[in-house]
């Protein structure tokens, strides 16, 4: 018997709401399903910042690992090479630098050597600078001057300075090796003073290319900021002042350029600078005297005109002036206050004026006769009465 048309239609729509309602349940229960997954994967607030505090926790301790290998100590930041005053050095390696003799065989042993350990190391405490010695294989001159290098070694101590014996180049003009500059200084330098290095073996051979421009050439290093502070000129060699420099190592040493660059300021060269003047200053003419008394005043000629002119009261006087002959030549005059006699004067250019005068005046302390530069003085006034 076949079943009725309604109930038949019936059925067919029944069977099929069935199934899509069935179909929607399950499209809804996975998708609620995957959504309560991913809500309970997510971290909570806590959860996040506890995780937030461990990775932090990482950074500092990669941070304070790094510092404990790197130190505490960090290199002043330079360029590859050093050019002219106030230069910072780069950090320059040597893996074989013949290093003082600590021995009772009085070798050099080799070792490594740079100028970060200097600046940085305990080892390297007791000195304030570097003296660099720069020679060559073919300079006719080196030994010499290695020679009177050598004989200031004791005053160079004392001035808390290391030297460093550096070859630059060998007899084919090619960079110079270790080995090489230990042959060439050997005989020159103490065993137990002094670093002995060739560029050819440091880790930047080219760094002072534009730095030295002949031979025998000198330079010194400042270890606060390992910058350049004085290096070698033509007329007046870095010998005859290294050991000045290294005891005087923020003055201002770059008026001596002036001179290795055969400047004529108006046919006077400044070995000083401003900063070096008298408070008096300026005192230059005779109207701007600067009144003195008994005691000692310092001083210095820094600049054109070159003369400083003083007023002394009336009194009998033992007048001396001392000055450094390596910074430039000066004399002594004396003015009487009418201007009724030839002044007195002393220019023996040696270092050291004198002068016994009688009654008030000016005195005036100037470049000496013929000379070209002037600079810092002691001038001292002392009462011959009673």
């Amino acid at each position: 018997m076949k079943p009725a048309p309604d109930l038949l239609r019936f059925c067919m729509r029944f069977t099929f709401v069935s199934f899509c309602i069935v179909l929607l349940s399950l499209v809804f229960g996975l998708g609620c399903q995957e959504e309560a997954v991913s809500m309970t994967n997510e971290p909570t607030v806590d959860e996040q910042e506890a995780d937030d505090e461990v990775e932090e926790n990482q950074n500092i301790q990669e941070q304070d690992d790094e510092t404990e290998e790197s130190g505490s100590c960090i290199y002043p930041q330079a360029l590859p090479s050093v050019e002219d005053y106030g230069d910072v050095v780069p950090n320059l390696i040597w893996e074989n630098a013949y290093l003082p003799a600590t021995s009772e065989t009085g070798e050099r042993p080799q070792g490594k050597f740079s100028f970060e350990s200097f600046f940085c190391d305990d080892a390297y405490a007791q000195y304030d600078s570097i003296t660099m010695i720069m020679v060559t294989d073919w300079c006719p001159f080196c030994p010499d001057y290695m020679d009177l290098v050598e004989s200031r070694r004791e005053e160079l101590e004392d001035a808390r300075t290391l030297v460093l014996w550096l070859d630059l180049e060998n007899n084919a003009l090619q960079p110079a090796t270790t080995a090489e500059a230990r042959l060439k200084v050997g005989n020159h330098a103490s065993t137990e003073h002094g670093i002995i290095v060739g560029i050819a073996d440091a880790n930047r051979p080219d760094a002072f290319d534009r730095f030295w421009d002949g031979a025998p050439f000198g330079g010194t290093i400042r270890k606060r900021d390992m910058r350049i502070v004085a290096k070698e000129t033509i007329y007046d060699g870095f010998e005859a002042r290294m050991v000045d420099v290294a005891n005087n190592l923020e003055r201002d040493w770059a008026p001596l350029l002036n001179r290795a660059q055969g400047l004529d300021v108006d046919g006077f060269w400044p070995t000083c600078t401003l900063n070096d003047e008298e408070l008096s200053e300026p005192n230059d003419d005779f109207i701007d005297a600067a009144p003195i008394d008994a005691g000692v005043w310092l001083g210095a000629i820094c600049q054109q005109p070159p003369v400083d002119t003083y007023f002394v009261p009336d009194g009998v006087w033992d007048v001396e002036l001392l000055y450094d002959v390596d910074f430039g030549k000066l004399a002594l005059e004396f003015y009487d206050s009418e201007y009724t006699e030839e002044p007195l004067r002393s220019d023996s250019q040696a270092g050291e004026e004198s002068l016994e005068i009688n009654g008030s005046g000016f005195l005036r302390v100037r470049t000496g006769a013929g000379a070209t530069s002037g600079g810092m003085y002691s001038l001292n006034l002392v009462s011959s009465e009673g």
